[in-house]
């Protein structure tokens, strides 16, 4: 269970490593909550209203993942969080193992979104593999079973080489913003500036202003380019696992990265044009290998998880 299918960058990665794992773990069939009209040779998609064919499912199944990102949380969706966690609940009521692996938890604003969540964690059914220590934290004050995780991000990425960097700045977009002043900012310093589009929605915030546009899985252009400067979690999460340096807007960014990055200057929870500038000039010549640390993380999560009797 996920938000697959709908062109996200990020989620459409941790579909992909979600079913490797599962697979890896001994599981021959396995049905995925896909985007309508959409199907795979690997895997049988449920449309995501289709709630007969879903509670079908769960009660076929030996066990419930849901593979990553952050979809338990309220500040974008109420409708979503209660969604998902009903899906949970139906598991849970089918007494079916329920694996959350690598998923962020919260902001948890609503009455009815605490409530749910603390119905879910209490279960001995359920366990949990936090991806950012602030979603563990918040899980061992009221959760039975709370194990090391990771993004599932990472597991994907080991199968990439390092690549040559190429004079390019990467720019991922995610809330309008006049685009001139950064583009010509980055051109100034040396570097192509290229958009990258990490969700179909993100479309709407580019205009001529931007430039030179990319879309898709972009992970080549991310691992070869000299900077990028994202509003999406995860482009900056794979310019980390590959040393590039790189500029990353969001609460998401400063939850995941304080753990392996704490004094990096490129981590903003918000930032204007000006604030975005400033941060390159920082980042721009700073070092750094956090490489090894991601994967021994993500080996630790997936050794723990073979451990579950399923």
């Amino acid at each position: 269970m996920g938000y697959y299918g709908y062109g996200n960058f990020g989620d459409e990665i941790l579909m992909e490593e979600a079913i490797r794992v599962v697979k890896d773990l001994g599981f021959r069939y396995v049905d995925v909550l896909y985007a309508k009209g959409s199907s795979k040779d690997r895997f049988r998609s449920l449309e995501k209203f289709d709630l007969f064919g879903i509670l079908k499912s769960i009660f076929k199944s030996d066990a419930v993942f849901f593979g990553g990102g952050g979809i338990l949380q309220d500040e974008t969706s109420l409708k979503s969080f209660v969604y998902y966690s009903m899906i949970a609940m139906a598991a849970i009521i089918l007494r079916k193992k329920v694996i959350f692996l690598g998923n962020g938890f919260g902001p948890i604003r609503k009455n009815i979104s605490r409530f749910l969540i603390n119905r879910i964690a209490k279960s001995r059914r359920v366990v949990f593999f936090p991806r950012d220590p602030v979603s563990k934290r918040y899980l061992e004050r009221i959760a039975k079973n709370v194990r090391p995780g990771c993004d599932l991000a990472i597991g994907y990425l080991k199968g990439f080489k390092s690549f040559d960097r190429q004079r390019r700045a990467l720019v991922v977009p995610r809330s309008y913003r006049e685009g001139k002043e950064i583009m010509h900012f980055l051109e100034r310093i040396g570097l192509e500036p290229i958009v990258l589009l990490a969700d179909p929605e993100d479309s709407e915030f580019v205009n001529v202003d931007y430039g030179k546009s990319i879309f898709g899985l972009a992970i080549e252009s991310i691992a070869s380019s000299s900077l990028v400067v994202s509003e999406r979690f995860h482009p900056a999460l794979i310019a980390s696992y590959f040393g590039i340096p790189f500029v990353s807007i969001g609460k998401k960014s400063s939850r995941y990265f304080k753990r392996y990055l704490p004094n990096y200057p490129g981590i903003l929870e918000s930032a204007e044009d000006l604030g975005i500038m400033l941060a390159v000039e920082r980042v721009l010549n700073i070092e750094y290998d956090i490489r090894k640390d991601l994967e021994k993380d993500y080996s630790n999560m997936i050794r723990a998880l073979s451990e579950i009797k399923f």
